[in-house]
């Protein structure tokens, strides 16, 4: 039942918020166009986000900062995919900033505009998971036919999961951690895991990447 909660609360979401509130990060010149993507992902984020960008002058390099408690699964990850096809670096920043659940995966898409991962998280900002057991609605009956149907739309969906993972060249170990057992109320990406997974850590410390 984990899977099967998980996958509903990610695609239902939570009650209806404001859309992704893009602008232009301090960051921004004349080589980086820099772009601060902040609030919950909704639908249409993705085409919003592919409007904006074609209305900022070329520059060199792309990124964009991104600081979301997560939103819609597959808004996520066409907003990922919007990343990756236009070659543009994704930044989790320190200072109390948040990627987590549908954010997370579109985080990941994150390239150097040639086709190389290039993710970079500091070392304070929190990249995570909800843990969602208690998703599904209190006092829900569930006949053997809605498990079924319930249990199919899992697979579907963790398919869809995976397939976007592969498209966007991250190692499928992140859908282990999106899924595993956790004592608390969200499923963090540490730092070590984060560079396993082929995330830089940028330790706020040192001043360096950690290793």
């Amino acid at each position: 039942m984990r899977i099967v909660s998980a996958i509903v609360a990610l695609v239902v979401g939570a009650a209806p918020a404001l859309a992704l509130e893009l602008s232009r990060h301090e960051n921004d010149s004349a080589t980086l166009a820099a772009v601060m993507a902040r609030g919950k992902i909704e639908p249409g984020d993705a085409a919003r986000f592919r409007k904006y960008l074609a209305s900022v002058p070329p520059r060199k390099r792309v990124a964009v900062y991104l600081d979301s408690p997560g939103g819609r699964l597959y808004e996520g990850m066409r907003l990922g995919l919007a990343f990756h096809e236009l070659g543009v670096r994704t930044v989790i920043e320190g200072n109390g900033a948040i990627c987590l659940s549908a954010c997370a995966l579109a985080f990941l898409a994150g390239q150097d505009g040639a086709g190389k991962p290039w993710r970079t998280k500091s070392s304070t900002s929190l990249l995570g998971f909800h843990s969602w057991e208690s998703q599904i609605p209190d006092g829900k009956a569930y006949t053997a036919a809605d498990m079924r149907e319930l249990e199919r739309d899992t697979q579907k969906t963790v398919l869809d999961v995976a397939d976007y993972l592969k498209t966007i060249g991250t190692d499928l170990e992140f859908l282990r951690v999106m899924f595993r057992a956790s004592a608390s109320d969200m499923n963090f990406v540490s730092n070590p895991e984060a560079i396993k997974i082929g995330i830089k850590v940028w330790d706020e410390k040192s001043n360096s990447f950690q290793q």
